[in-house]
């Protein structure tokens, strides 16, 4: 069963280019059999969700959320389909409370995204799982991974972290069981028996423009432009986040090769 873990709207994010409405047709021409709606701290109540089930009974829905921690990191929520339990920048720890207490689990999304370090309180926390993939991870992160994989056991997941209808399935996880609810899709996370999926020739044509856009980023930061006029010139093509990258002479590519067993 392949299932987008990390979506967006612009229903409850304000960041997302797509209703959820095109969220769920571009999930189903793409051949995924379920995504989980993960809004920025907002979980959508129940008839929220029953009213979307209804209009796309072909494809698994699972409510999700994905919340700003109080220590700098985006933590996204599987299992737990209470949205009154939730605030932005309430701490790792509260955030594990409410968690465990629900039968949910916790998964740290893109860290090292936006700086190089990840607090002491995020190791030591009862966070399961590390988004291994998705449309905001980028080459250079990919040695905190490894950082923290070395000093934490995480079950490696991945989603699109879709905000617009080109990202959906760009990247996914495989479960080898059909998963019929929150619980189960919780459940299915933490036994581990999945795999991470790449649209591989979508991500090679991304990684492609990218090569060929990033030196026109940078005779525009030469040239002394912020990032906003920046992303004005060339599109949707870098967040703001790969243009500080960029800055940084980091490696803004995504990564094709397959993930490894820690």
């Amino acid at each position: 069963m392949l299932i987008d873990l990390h979506s967006h709207t612009n229903e409850y994010s304000a960041c997302s280019a797509m209703s959820p409405e095109g969220l769920l047709t571009s999930a189903i021409e793409k051949g995924l059999d379920g995504v989980a709606i993960t809004e920025h701290n907002f979980m959508r109540n129940h008839d929220d969700m029953e009213t979307l089930r209804r209009k796309f009974p072909q494809i698994k829905i699972f409510n999700a959320i994905e919340v700003s921690i109080k220590e700098d990191e985006h933590v996204l929520v599987y299992g737990v389909t209470n949205p009154n339990l939730f605030y932005s920048g309430m701490s790792v720890k509260e955030l594990g409370n409410v968690a465990n207490q629900e039968g949910g689990i916790m998964v740290l999304a893109h860290p090292f995204r936006y700086k190089d370090t990840v607090s002491e309180k995020v190791i030591e926390s009862d966070i399961e799982g590390l988004e291994f993939a998705s449309a905001n991870v980028k080459g250079y992160m990919l040695k905190g991974f490894d950082f923290l994989l070395k000093n934490k056991r995480l079950i490696k997941v991945a989603g699109s972290d879709a905000h617009s209808l080109d990202t959906v399935g760009l990247f996914a996880t495989r479960f080898k069981n059909k998963i019929n609810n929150e619980k189960e899709l919780a459940k299915a996370i933490r036994s581990n028996d999945l795999s991470i999926y790449k649209d591989e020739n979508a991500v090679r044509q991304r990684n492609q423009i990218r090569v060929k856009k990033i030196p026109e980023v940078l005779n525009f930061l030469n040239a002394g432009l912020e990032p906003k006029e920046i992303k004005e010139k060339i599109g949707g093509v870098f967040t703001f986040s790969d243009i500080k990258a960029i800055r940084e002479n980091k490696n803004v590519l995504y990564d094709l090769s397959p993930p490894t067993d820690c």
